[in-house]
């Protein structure tokens, strides 16, 4: 993609010079003299050509105004903020487990809030996202597993369970199993319905929490909406970044934690 941009590119520069000086030597005994005398076929080629360095210089400003722009996030801002606040605190701190979980649910509601504005959505609009935190664990009579355990808001059919992992099922295990984000664009597709039979969710996009090759867990951001987050590829590149601080809190608190060992038998 880079290579064909950089190729449109250099044609459009040439397009630019070599257009305005064709025009130029071609006609170039005709603009020497006075311009009532031009025939009107050379006064649109040189009014073309005028119009085309001026567009140029236009396009040229625009494009550099939209990756300041794209540089420049206020929302990333404001989450590095938070997570270097965040992480100064656990350095020179202790955390109670009680501490430790309110604080993942904070970070979890800024995630659903950062998602939200990213997207353009409102619940107002009737469209909710809630982010919860996984936490993966090696069990007693279960084995590996993945247990939900914090909220930001919860959603109806987002219920404290505890899942064993080496099933191959979709979503959190998916993405715990195979170390990369994974996104349910439908829970409601004829192949996955029935793992999500009465679930308020219509897509979840679930985001291993990993430290070398130890598995921490998964957070998964729940949406109403089917296939909410658009391409996966735009997630990851416009998305993820401004969230990262608030996944690094997480992955940090959840190492700290002490989370009795849940009484519920294994889906």
């Amino acid at each position: 993609m880079k290579i064909f941009l950089f190729i449109l590119g250099f044609i459009a520069r040439l397009a630019i010079i070599g257009i305005p000086l064709f025009i130029f030597n071609k006609y170039k005994e005709t603009f020497i003299l006075p311009f009532e005398s031009w025939p009107s076929d050379v006064m649109l080629y040189a009014a073309l050509s005028l119009a085309l360095l001026i567009a140029a210089d236009y396009i040229k400003d625009a494009v550099k105004n939209h990756k300041t722009k794209k540089a420049f996030n206020p929302l990333q801002r404001a989450s590095r903020e938070t997570g270097a606040t965040v992480t100064t605190l656990l350095q020179h701190g202790r955390f109670e487990s009680k501490d430790c979980s309110q604080a993942i649910e904070s970070a979890l509601r800024q995630i659903e809030t950062i998602v939200e504005v990213s997207l353009g959505k409102s619940r107002h609009e009737g469209h909710e996202i809630s982010a919860n935190c996984m936490i993966h664990r090696t069990q007693r009579k279960v084995g590996p597993s993945l247990t939900l355990t914090h909220w930001g808001t919860r959603l109806a059919g987002r219920e404290p369970i505890t899942i064993k992992l080496g099933n191959n099922l979709p979503g959190a295990p998916k993405a715990i199993e195979e170390n990369k984000i994974h996104y349910i664009k439908d829970t409601q597709a004829k192949e996955i319905s029935q793992f999500f039979s009465n679930k308020s969710y219509k897509s979840i996009l679930s985001i291993p929490l990993t430290a070398g090759p130890k598995k921490i867990g998964v957070i998964n951001i729940d949406s109403t909406e089917a296939n909410a987050f658009g391409k996966l590829e735009n997630f990851k590149k416009d998305i993820h970044p401004l969230i990262q601080p608030q996944i690094d809190t997480i992955k940090k608190l959840l190492q700290i934690i002490e989370i009795p060992e849940p009484i519920q038998k294994a889906a």
